[in-house]
Order: C-alpha cells, then sequence, then structure tokens
C-alpha cells in the first residue's frame, strides 16, 4: 500500500522536522504529470524544496514535466528520463564523495583554501602542495569550488 507523501511527513513531525533531518544534500526527481493515488505529488515536492531552503539545506529537484509515475520501470517506462536520472544520481554521488573527502582532510588539517575559485569561492589545496591548481586536480581530478556553506 502506498501512502501519500503529505501523510507521510506528517508522521515524520511536519515537513520542517523532516527537512531539518537531512544531513546530506538532497536530489529529488519528479514527474510533473504525476498524480497516482497522490503518492508524490510535484507540490509536495515543491513544498519541500521551499523547507530546505528556508532552512539552508542544498536541495536539487528535477521536474521531468511531460513524464507520468512510475517513469523508471513499469508501464510509463522512458528511456530517456531513466538515463538522465541515473546520470544526475551518479554524479551527485560523486560530488557528494568528493565533499566527503575534503571534509575529513581539513578535519586532519590536511587542507586550506585558497583565493582564485569559480566566484572568488576558495579552491581547497594541500597545505604541502607547492601549487593550489595542481594539488586541486591531483586530490580531485579537477579543482572543485565549494561554497562554504557546504563544508
Amino acid at each position: 500500500m502506498r501512502i501519500p507523501l503529505a501523510v507521510f511527513i506528517e508522521k515524520m513531525g511536519g515537513m520542517k522536522s523532516f527537512v531539518g533531518k537531512f544531513q546530506v544534500p538532497l536530489l529529488a526527481f519528479a514527474a510533473g504529470e504525476d498524480t497516482a493515488k497522490d503518492c508524490c505529488l510535484l507540490t509536495s515536492i515543491q513544498d519541500m524544496q521551499a523547507t530546505t531552503k528556508g532552512l539552508g539545506k542544498p536541495m536539487e529537484l528535477i521536474v521531468y514535466a511531460d513524464a507520468d509515475h512510475n517513469i523508471i520501470a513499469g508501464q510509463n517506462y522512458r528511456a530517456d528520463v531513466t538515463d538522465d536520472a541515473w546520470r544526475r544520481t551518479i554524479d551527485a554521488l560523486h560530488q557528494l564523495a568528493r565533499l566527503h573527502h575534503i571534509k575529513r582532510l581539513k578535519r586532519r588539517r590536511l587542507l586550506k583554501p585558497v583565493s582564485g575559485g569559480v566566484d572568488s569561492r576558495p579552491i581547497w589545496t594541500s597545505v604541502r602542495s607547492p601549487s593550489p591548481l595542481t594539488c586541486s586536480r591531483a586530490l580531485l581530478k579537477r579543482p572543485l569550488a565549494i561554497p562554504s556553506k557546504a563544508l
């Protein structure tokens, strides 16, 4: 039995309480035409996105406007949406792994911020490396500018 997202969130203490428990960035996918048993309504996910923004929690919402419920498997399967969702999920997991790696190195005092990142955000570099850019590429395969709120 499927329960509507709104019912689940109320059982978790409300949207603010539910979202407040998030400890990692959230990547959410929604089908714009989904009305299946009021399970995964776009408006519920958009409310969640507004709450995450209000609480300063990172969330990315991907809406497939012309898609219906159960697009990854089942009668409404769409290869284009499934491929895109998997690509975005893998990219998000890679980004999260890099953030975790950087946090671990910062805790061990092996990284320090240097200027020159995208939009004036710092590039994190090894305290032992002569070149921040070289070190960033070695650690992360490419320089990674991370908003300080994420760390």
